[in-house]
């Protein structure tokens, strides 16, 4: 996590990592912080505790990966939005599908590994 700041900054010779997690996702740190907020919200054994504490993380998150995807789109242009169509914004292998809002559906590659 060299290039992870707290502002959304532009850092000089700024580079795409696509290697590791980062392969599948675009933003592995976020999605393991929310699994840590999940963590220790359902170990609190209370079911308010899950409620308020994940629901603000995830609109911060929700709201911070938007600021940063607009700003990389930016920086990077074509680059960024390549790097964008191989990859998901947290959950690898689901994507959200506008035409029914109510469904996530896996993608077809994982369909035909099972």
């Amino acid at each position: 996590m060299q290039q992870f700041t707290y502002t959304v900054t532009k850092i000089e010779n700024h580079e795409i990592i696509e290697s590791g997690l980062y392969k599948f996702i675009r933003h592995p740190g976020y999605l393991g912080q929310l699994i840590i907020f999940l963590g220790i919200s359902t170990s609190l054994s209370n079911w308010l505790s899950v409620i308020f504490m994940i629901i603000p993380v995830s609109v911060g998150y929700i709201y911070r990966i938007k600021v940063e995807e607009r700003f990389m789109k930016e920086q990077m242009g074509q680059k960024y939005e390549n790097y964008q169509k191989k990859t998901k914004r947290l959950i690898p292998m689901i994507y959200y599908n506008k035409k029914h809002p109510s469904r996530l559906h896996l993608l077809n590659k994982m369909k035909k590994s099972i």
